[in-house]
């Protein structure tokens, strides 16, 4: 995942440092888009990345978090007792199959 981060930051970075302009419309939702899309793309499709937050700071209904990362977002994200930015990975079941990693 750091590395589709990086080649997204990389692709935009004529437009991040662009003097003179205030808003260049790369904002964290479309950096979150691009990146997960650049993931896919290098990942294939043995693995996939949804980018949420807790409802309240969704504005595109089709981003809000469905129950069962809703439910890791208050339990396990939201608890005051997790260190602070530590990352939180999950193995589970996808369209009624248990996805593993490539081999290799």
């Amino acid at each position: 995942m750091t590395g589709a981060m990086r080649r997204t930051v990389d692709a935009h970075q004529d437009d991040i440092n662009r003097p003179g302009v205030g808003f260049k419309g790369f904002i964290p939702a479309v950096f979150a888009r691009v990146t997960k899309e650049e993931f896919a793309a290098i990942a294939g499709k043995d693995t996939r990345v949804r980018v949420t937050a807790p409802p309240e700071l969704i504005r595109k209904r089709k981003s809000r978090p469905d129950p069962w990362e809703l439910e890791v977002i208050e339990t396990q994200l939201l608890d005051p007792a997790r260190p602070a930015g530590e990352a939180y990975t999950a193995r589970v079941d996808v369209d009624g199959r248990r996805r593993q990693p490539p081999r290799g």
